[in-house]
């Protein structure tokens, strides 16, 4: 049986996503749907996990991950500190999708930052940006895409098909 409190946990996971997606498009809203093949809360920890073939959705926004965990702080779960999603993730927004090793959600900022083999693209574009790592800040709207200073570390674009 759930306790009040675990509910409380679930029910704050679920708005700070709703709170995430629905910033990164202005059409998203509505309820947000998390399936995986385990949820765990560790009190002690103060942790939410969702693992395994964990799909987060909302109306136009998806996040495909094998982890997502939420942190939050002595305030209990409305006191949210990041939100992290690890393996390879795989995110959508409308027609922009990325692709990275891990995500790092801060609601605090608004900074969602995707970091490790960042790949981006637009449907129905050639355009592509590779970097390790890719901010996106949802208080102004803006993407800022980061590479590691080395040659091959580097922020690589291909915009247009040459056509």
């Amino acid at each position: 049986m759930w306790t009040g409190f675990m509910r409380n946990i679930v029910l704050a996971l679920f708005v700070t996503l709703c709170g995430l997606v629905g910033t990164v498009n202005a059409e998203v809203g509505g309820a947000v749907n998390i399936t995986a093949d385990l949820f765990e809360i560790d009190q002690q920890a103060q942790t939410g996990t969702f693992t395994g073939n964990v799909y987060a959705h909302q109306e136009t926004f998806q996040l495909w991950a094998p982890r997502v965990v939420a942190y939050y702080g002595e305030g209990g779960p409305s006191d949210l500190i990041k939100i992290t999603a690890d393996g390879r993730i795989r995110v959508e927004f409308g027609t922009q999708k990325a692709i990275s090793d891990r995500g790092v959600y801060d609601p605090k900022t608004r900074l969602l930052t995707l970091l490790g083999n960042v790949s981006a693209t637009q449907e129905g574009s050639s355009d592509v940006i590779n970097s390790q790592e890719m901010v996106i800040d949802l208080n102004n709207d803006t993407t800022r895409f980061e590479g590691t200073g080395t040659d091959n570390g580097r922020v690589t674009a291909t915009f247009g098909s040459g056509s």
